[in-house]
Parts: C-alpha cells; sequence; structure tokens
C-alpha cells in the first residue's frame, strides 16, 4: 500500500507498506488513531493515539494537512501516516493524484479546489 509517512522532524517520505494494523502501528510508532475529514471520503490520516500524552513533538506536515482538509484545529504530535480509502472504507494506497495535492499542501498552500474560499 502506497502512503505518505510525516515524521516530527518535517520530512516526508512516500513508500509503499503491508496492508496491516501491525506495519502501521511501527510505522507511527504507537497505537493507532484514524482520522477522516467531512466531504474527503478518499483519504484517512493514522496517528500514534498517545503521542500528545507522551510529550511528543509536533508534528508540522499532519497538523497542515488537519488544517487544510476540516475545520477543526488540531496540532498532532508524533509520526502519522496518511493513506487512501476506497469505496467500502477500507485504506488502500494514495493515487498519484492524491499524492500531488499533498506535496502541494505540504508546500504551505491550500489545495486548489478549496484556495478561492472566504
Amino acid at each position: 500500500m502506497r502512503v505518505i509517512k510525516m515524521n516530527t522532524h518535517g520530512k516526508y517520505e512516500i513508500k509503499d507498506i503491508e496492508k496491516s494494523l501491525k506495519v502501521l502501528e511501527g510505522e507511527i510508532g504507537g497505537e493507532i488513531e484514524g482520522v477522516t475529514f467531512a466531504g474527503r471520503t478518499d483519504l484517512i490520516l493514522f496517528l500514534d493515539e498517545m503521542a500528545k500524552a507522551d510529550d511528543e513533538l509536533v508534528n508540522c506536515l499532519a497538523t497542515m494537512v488537519i488544517l487544510n482538509y476540516s475545520n477543526v484545529f488540531e496540532i498532532v504530535n508524533g509520526d502519522a501516516v496518511i493513506c487512501g480509502l476506497d469505496e467500502e472504507g477500507n485504506s488502500c494506497s494514495l493515487s498519484d493524484e492524491q499524492i500531488e495535492e499533498l506535496l502541494y499542501v505540504f508546500a504551505g498552500n491550500c489545495t486548489p479546489e478549496y484556495e478561492d474560499d472566504p
């Protein structure tokens, strides 16, 4: 499954991982919490649910993703992984278009469809 892993040092990596809970937990370094976005049924962000309590560093890239795709201001701590969602709500590989859009967001931009919103 093709994903983007975002770490607390502002770095990201596009990588192929096995589609399993154990592998996802290994990538983020803890217990999984999935975050979906209203109006975006094609993406899911996986976080370490204990990262804030464990006082891990802020993840600026994952925080930018949440700010861009939701109406909630939520600071993300710890490593995070974002992947696609299929029609049944199962995690799946990111498409080339989704990766391109996320890299645009990482560069400090809003997604193109939201740029003109007040």
